[in-house]
Parts: C-alpha cells; structure tokens; sequence
C-alpha cells in the first residue's frame, strides 16, 4: 500500500505530467481498490477526484472526434464504478459537448454542400453561355 500512497501522491503534486503519459482512468485502474487495507488510498482518490472536477471543461475541449469523446467518457464511468463518485453531471457535460460537436460538424458538411452545389451551378451556367455564344456565332455565319 505504501506504493500506492506514493503514487497518488505523486499524480496528485504532478497531475498534468502524468496524465500526458496515463489516462486519469488508467491510473486508477491498475490500483487495488477492494479490502480494508485500501480504505485510505480510496479516500486519497475521492479527494483527488473531487479537487479535479472542474478541469473537465479543458478536458472535453480537448476531445476533438468520437474516439476522444468516448475515451473520456470511459475514464469517468472508471472513476464512477472504481471509486463510488457520482459522475451524472460530468456525463452530461461530455455527451452535450459531443452532441454539440456533432451538430457544428452536420452544419459544416452541410454548408460545404451547399457551397459545391453553388459551384456547380456556376460552372454549368458558365458552359451554358459559352455554348449559346459560339452557337450564336455558328447562327452568324450561316445569315
């Protein structure tokens, strides 16, 4: 035990160090949280959780394509199951952030859509008049 207490200790002093090379939920998963010996350590990651929750606003920034979404939300459902912390508000924040996300990336295939569709009929009215241009001068030549 006295290992983990290190470790959290040392997540908790260097969080941002150690989260770029483990995922908060990896961190967590590898620790022996059952049995009586492990009351502390829990206790020692509930506070740590608790002192981290508001860093889900730059965590969710962060998540750029569903695997990233589905990646953080994995690590709070771990948090949740593993240390008995009700993670309702951090599920909620993340799956509107991914419906958000969702909508702004429908909106932008849509609008590019639009705008090759715009092209398209530019490029055919373009053709269209030169074609009647060079028939009219055919039509010129015949008079």
């Amino acid at each position: 035990m006295w290992a983990c207490a290190v470790l959290i200790g040392e997540v908790s002093r260097c969080g941002e160090i150690w989260e770029k090379v483990f995922s908060k939920g990896e961190i967590v998963s590898v620790l022996d949280l059952e049995g009586p010996e492990s009351v502390s350590t829990l206790a020692a990651l509930r506070a740590a959780f608790q002192n981290s929750r508001q860093s889900i606003a730059s965590e969710i920034h962060e998540c750029r394509n569903a695997n990233e979404f589905e990646g953080l939300q994995e690590d709070y459902e771990l948090f949740g199951s593993s240390l008995g912390v009700d993670i309702s508000d951090e599920l909620g924040q993340i799956q509107k952030a991914y419906s958000e996300l969702n909508d702004y990336e429908e909106h932008r295939a849509d609008q590019m859509m639009d705008e090759y569709k715009g092209r398209y009929r530019e490029s055919r009215v373009s053709e269209d008049s030169v074609r009647d241009m060079f028939a009219s001068l055919r039509g010129d030549r015949e008079d």
